[in-house]
Order: C-alpha cells, then sequence, then structure tokens
C-alpha cells in the first residue's frame, strides 16, 4: 500500500479458490476502519475463471464479543462493487462459500470512504 492510508485499497481476500468452512476464530486484522475513522466502506469483489458464482458474507469484528458478525450474504456471478457501513467495529473480512463454476476464484478489495 502506498501513500495515504485513507485513500488505498486494501486487499482483504486475494485469488480465494476453495470455499471456507466457517468465519474465523480470530480477527484477520485486514483492515481497523475505526483507527482511519471512516464510517463506510466500498467493497470490489472479482471473481475469475469461468462461470464463477461465490457467496460473499461481509464480517464485522464486535471487539466486546470477540467474534464475527455476519452482514448480510451476496451470490456474486459477476464482478461487484457494494457499499457497508462499518463504524465501530475493529476489523473488516469477508467469508466467501458456495462458489460453483469452472476454476472459480474471488478476491476482495476494501477502499475506505471518509467522513466528510
Amino acid at each position: 500500500m502506498a501513500g495515504n492510508a485513507i485513500n488505498a485499497i486494501w486487499t482483504i481476500r486475494s485469488a480465494v479458490a476453495s470455499d471456507d468452512a466457517s468465519n474465523p476464530a480470530t480477527a484477520q486484522g485486514k483492515f481497523n476502519p475505526s483507527e482511519y475513522g471512516v464510517e463506510c466502506l466500498a467493497v470490489d469483489v472479482v471473481l475469475g475463471g469461468t462461470n464463477p458464482q461465490w457467496k460473499v458474507t461481509p464480517l464485522y469484528w464486535s471487539r466486546t464479543a470477540a467474534v464475527y458478525v455476519e452482514g448480510i450474504p451476496m451470490v456474486c456471478d459477476r464482478n461487484w462493487r457494494f457499499v457497508t457501513r462499518a463504524d465501530g467495529c475493529t476489523d473488516f473480512y469477508v467469508r466467501c462459500d458456495n462458489s460453483s463454476g469452472t476454476s472459480p476464484t474471488v478476491s476482495v478489495y476494501v477502499s475506505p470512504i471518509p467522513v466528510r
């Protein structure tokens, strides 16, 4: 990552080729929205393979409960961008599962949206 962290693109998942079995048991330390004072994130889901499809579930780390809290899962069959609120969570991650297609892969990137 180069330059100002708030203007950067963060890689959350890279070329995932197999389904996640479950949510991680500990924070993955991929992106901490509260560290940069952002309320919202632009999340880019990039698919690879032939006719790929993935279920992508946003995960928000709850420092109080010490677990990931699941957001609304989305079934993606093409590259997709969505915006999510992330204020108050100390780690953002995504679970990728229920894949189909020929050699499906998924990568997920996050761009912080600064508070104005």
